[in-house]
C-alpha cells in the first residue's frame, strides 16, 4: 500500500464524536453504580476538572474531562466501591486500591485518543510535595492535568464528607493543601473555575448533573484519534473491561458476540445487521460492572438478595446503553440476553 493509501486508511477523527463521548460517560456511569444506586462521583470529578482544566491547561480540557471520568477504572475490582473506602477512614491496604491508578492508566492507555488522559490517571493520587503514589512524584515532574483530576477528586470525597454545611468545609481543606498536596496554581484555577461560582454549589444537586454531562459533552473538544477503525477498537476494549470484572468471565464477550455472529450469518443478516449484533454482543453484560466481586466470586450458591442484585445487570445494560445515542437502539439486543423463548427468563 502506499503512503498515501495509508494515510487515507488512519482516520483523524471518530466518525461519531458524540458516540465516543457517550460510550465514555457511560463507561464512568457503569463504574460508579452499586448495589445501593449510582455515586456520580466519575461525573463530578469528571465536571469540575475539566471546567479547572479550561482555567489554566486549555488546549487539554477534553484529556483532563475524560480523565475525570474513568480515574478510578482500575478498581474495578472492589467489594465495595472505593468512594466509599475512602470515606470509611480506613487506610488504604487492600493492593486493589494501591495500585488502581498505575492498572487504570493501563486500561486507559488502550483506548483510541486517550494516552494523555492516561497520564493524568496515572498520577491523580500523587502529591505536590512528593508524599502521594504511586511514584512520589513531586513539583515539576507532575503534569498539570494529573493535578486538576487529584483536586477534583477529592472535591468529591470532601463533599461527601462534610455535606452539611453545603461544602465550605471541603473548600477549606482543598485551599489549605495548596503547596503541599496540591500544585498551588491548580488550585488558584480550581477556586476560580468552581469555587467562586454558582457552579460550586450546582454540582452538589444530582438532579443537575444529566443537564451538565449534556451541556459539557456538547461543547467538548474533539479527540485526535488516529486508527483505522476506532469506534469498533473502543467497544472492543470495552467487552475487555467488562470481562475483567471477574476471573471466569474472560474472553466471554468477545466469544458471545462471534458466536451471534455466526448465528445471525446463517439466517441471512446483512451487513448493517451484524455489525450492530456485534456491538450488542460486545456489550451485553455492560451492566454486570455494578455487581460486587464478592458475589461473582462467591463459593458456593447465592442467597435470594443476591441473585436479585445479579438479575438486574441486563436492565442496567439497557439503561447504560440508552444514554449513548448512537446505539439506544441495541439496547434491549443486548440486554434480552436472559430472556426465554418460554417467558420465564429476566429481568
Amino acid at each position: 500500500m502506499t503512503g498515501q493509501g495509508k494515510q487515507q486508511e488512519v482516520q483523524t477523527g471518530f466518525d461519531d464524536q458524540q458516540v465516543f463521548n457517550e460510550l465514555m460517560v457511560a463507561l464512568s456511569m457503569a463504574l460508579d453504580m452499586d448495589a445501593r444506586g449510582k455515586l456520580f462521583h466519575a461525573w463530578r470529578v469528571a465536571l469540575v476538572a475539566g471546567r479547572t482544566a479550561a482555567e489554566i491547561l486549555p488546549d487539554k480540557v477534553s484529556d483532563v474531562f475524560y480523565a475525570g471520568l474513568l480515574h478510578d477504572i482500575g478498581a474495578m475490582g472492589l467489594d465495595d466501591h472505593i468512594v466509599h473506602q475512602m470515606i470509611s477512614g480506613a487506610p488504604a491496604t487492600d493492593p486493589v486500591i494501591l495500585q488502581h491508578s498505575e492498572k487504570g492508566a493501563a486500561i486507559v492507555r488502550e483506548l483510541p485518543a486517550l494516552h494523555e488522559a492516561s497520564r493524568y490517571i496515572l498520577e491523580h493520587h500523587e502529591h505536590w510535595d512528593g508524599t502521594g503514589t504511586p511514584s512520589h512524584k513531586r513539583h515539576h515532574q507532575l503534569t498539570v492535568g494529573g493535578q486538576i483530576v487529584a483536586v477534583a477528586d477529592q472535591l468529591d470525597i470532601l463533599l461527601r464528607l462534610h455535606a452539611r454545611d453545603e461544602g465550605k468545609k471541603a473548600l477549606e481543606i482543598i485551599k489549605s493543601r495548596a503547596g503541599t498536596v496540591f500544585m498551588p496554581e491548580v488550585v488558584e484555577a480550581f477556586l476560580a473555575a468552581v469555587a467562586e461560582t454558582p457552579y460550586y454549589q450546582v454540582i452538589q444537586d444530582y438532579d443537575n448533573l444529566p443537564f451538565l454531562m449534556e451541556e459539557t459533552l456538547a461543547a467538548l473538544p474533539a479527540v485526535d484519534c488516529r486508527h483505522p477503525q476506532p469506534l469498533r477498537a473502543t467497544v472492543r476494549i470495552f467487552a475487555k473491561i467488562i470481562d475483567a470484572k471477574h476471573r471466569y468471565t474472560m474472553g466471554h464477550s468477545q466469544r458471545v458476540a462471534s458466536y451471534a455472529l455466526k448465528l445471525a450469518q446463517a439466517v441471512g443478516y446483512g451487513e448493517p445487521e451484524l455489525a450492530d449484533l456485534e456491538i450488542a454482543g460486545l456489550l451485553h453484560d455492560f451492566g454486570k460492572i455494578s455487581v460486587p466481586n464478592r458475589i461473582l466470586d462467591k463459593n458456593g450458591p447465592l442467597d435470594k438478595h443476591e441473585w436479585t442484585i445479579v438479575r438486574k445487570h441486563p436492565a442496567r445494560t439497557a439503561e447504560l446503553l440508552t444514554i449513548i445515542k448512537g446505539l439506544k437502539h441495541l439496547a434491549w439486543v443486548a440486554a434480552g440476553h436472559h430472556e426465554r423463548y418460554d417467558g420465564k427468563g429476566y429481568p
